[in-house]
């Protein structure tokens, strides 16, 4: 589904990312993992159109996206949820939701409650909560709703960035069980995670990027034992 091509990508003279290469298969959870600073982001943001690579391809479905705008590339079916939520906090939680199906409501106009009702289904909290202003959330209320949000686009692709990110470790578990969920309901997912362990245990095959590179890949289990990956994003071995 997306394939990944020998991507650079600059901000001004500094490379931040440079030759990469990874794809992602329809119906896939696949883990970047990597130290705050590795370009995990930047990757992200390259693929949804909000930074423009200077050398590489990016394909989706087959089609090079590379420098397309990133309302067009989200028409296509790319959804980008982004670190630290950034939902709209002076509107509804229901509006929210609106927002995120903004360019298929312009398209054919059709009532989007029946996919409102699909976002409760999954996130029950959000229903309860419809009417508050997204800034009233909870931190874990807020990660739900950015979600939720990016799911209203119906992507062929998720992107993740850090949803754990300032979540208590018992809000982290729910919200990787709702990703593991999504993909028992067809959704083909890109998560990028500072918490490897977190990533890796819900993930089909993973990456590690490093100082803008790949520096390492494979199916998550195999990661999650892998000695190196160990001492540099899951802590200590266990030595039993």
């Amino acid at each position: 589904m997306l394939k990944v091509n020998d991507v650079s990508t600059y901000y001004g003279p500094i490379r931040a990312l440079k030759q990469v290469n990874l794809h992602v298969e329809q119906g896939e959870i696949v883990a970047l993992i990597g130290a705050n600073g590795a370009g995990k982001t930047t990757l992200l943001n390259t693929i949804s159109g909000l930074l423009n690579p200077r050398h590489g391809q990016i394909l989706f479905d087959g089609h090079d996206i590379a420098g397309h705008s990133p309302e067009s590339i989200v028409r296509l079916g790319v959804s980008l949820v982004p670190e630290r939520r950034q939902i709209f906090s002076t509107l509804s939680v229901r509006d929210n939701l609106l927002l995120g199906a903004y360019h298929r409501f312009r398209r054919d106009g059709k009532s989007l409650d029946g996919d409102i009702a699909k976002m409760y289904e999954l996130f029950p909290i959000l229903e309860k909560r419809q009417a508050q202003m997204g800034g009233t959330l909870s931190g874990g209320e807020q990660q739900m709703l950015a979600l939720a949000r990016g799911l209203m686009s119906q992507p062929k692709l998720l992107m993740l960035d850090e949803p754990s990110v300032g979540l208590a470790p018992l809000i982290v578990r729910e919200i990787l069980r709702i990703v593991a969920e999504l993909r028992t309901r067809g959704a083909t997912i890109l998560l990028v995670e500072q918490n490897a362990r977190a990533a890796l245990s819900v993930a089909d095959r993973g990456y590690v990027l490093e100082n803008g590179r790949i520096a390492l890949e494979g199916k998550a289990d195999d990661m999650a034992k892998n000695v190196a990956v160990q001492s540099a994003y899951l802590g200590k071995r266990d030595q039993r």
